[in-house]
This record gives C-alpha cells, structure tokens and sequence, in this order.
C-alpha cells in the first residue's frame, strides 16, 4: 500500500474517533458531522466548491504509476534485465 492510501486512512480514522469523542463529552450539536451538515444547509454553494477544489487538487496531487505516463520504448529499457533473467 501506499504512502498517499495510508496518510489518507489514517486522516478519515482520526477525525471518526474525534467526532465520537465529542458526541459522547459534548453531544450531538458540537461534533464534527453536525457541522458539517449546518455548514451545507446554510451555504450549499460553498460547500459545493470547496468540494469541488478538494476533488481537483486531489486528481493533481495524486502520485500515477509508472505505467500510466510512460511510453512504450521507456517500458522496455525497463524491463530489458527481467526479460534477460527469463529467457
């Protein structure tokens, strides 16, 4: 797995276990999600484009494979010594 998958997991895990927390200390009005769902109600436009700006500088950031990018004489060169090795 990758490092970009693992960071991203661990994020999502830390802000669940910070919105229990404030569930069961504050209650259900000052947690995380409550807010998020005040926040939409109050200025859907907002959210929409904040949203759509994490969702394209996700697709910036986000690192590509090799084999995504790379042309056909690249991939050669490549794997010319694991062509070797089997023959």
């Amino acid at each position: 797995m990758d490092l970009t998958s693992i960071f991203m997991g661990v994020i999502v895990l830390v802000i669940a276990v910070l919105d229990i927390y404030l569930i069961q200390k504050k209650g259900k009005k000052y947690s995380f999600s409550a807010y998020i769902i005040k926040y939409i109600d109050y200025n859907r436009l907002a959210f929409f484009v904040t949203l759509g700006v994490g969702v394209v500088m996700g697709h910036i950031f986000w690192s590509m494979n090799t084999f995504d990018w790379a042309d056909r004489d690249y991939l050669i060169e490549k794997c010319k010594p694991y062509i070797e090795v089997s023959k």
